[in-house]
């Protein structure tokens, strides 16, 4: 009986830490900061995702209105990662509802954000970021084990501007495990 009560209790916890994160995540600054950083990546320098997620980033060390907003998005999902369950939690608590909100947008911000953060991680310690490199890592596994389709960024129109292939997603992988070795 008391295993049941605790059961219970835990399951309480748990839909009010994820009840907390949506209410946080929908709020409509959320939104247009993301679509505002990720507007400013598609029209950086670069024809490759990884010229422009160069251009991007240096240019947020010159905007501290810009990397303010690159942080809460960073700390945002660094919430949601903070939400996945370690075993045995997880046995009782999936994840897999977690990490269906938005892996998308978790992805694309590594993508977008990689390396603001290895130079924050040269200044501050290898943690920096860590809970959110940890959720974009689950979220990758999450995408790779959904879909055989590229995974897609729109603009602000709805049109599709970039195309992040599978092989794309794959090294996502191994770029964040190799960051922490």
């Amino acid at each position: 009986m008391e295993f049941l009560v605790a059961l219970a209790i835990l399951y309480e916890v748990e839909q009010h830490r994820r009840s907390s994160f949506l209410e946080d995540a929908s709020q409509d600054t959320r939104f247009s900061e993301r679509e505002e950083i990720y507007q400013l990546f598609l029209e950086a320098e670069g024809t490759t995702v990884d010229e422009k997620s160069e251009a991007f980033c240096c240019s947020l060390w010159a905007n501290p209105d810009l990397r303010g907003k690159c942080d809460r998005q960073l700390v945002l999902f660094s919430k949601l990662g903070h939400l996945l369950n370690p075993r045995p939690i997880s046995w009782v608590m999936r994840n897999k509802s977690v990490l269906q909100w938005f892996p998308q947008s978790v992805v694309i911000l590594w993508l977008i954000l990689a390396p603001y953060i290895c130079e924050r991680r040269k200044r501050a310690g290898k943690w920096w970021a860590k809970p959110f490199s940890d959720f974009t890592a689950a979220s990758v596994k999450f995408l790779l084990g959904q879909r055989d389709q590229p995974l897609q960024m729109f603009d602000r129109r709805g049109n599709v501007a970039l195309e992040i292939p599978r092989e794309r997603l794959e090294k996502i992988e191994m770029q964040i495990k190799s960051a922490e070795s």
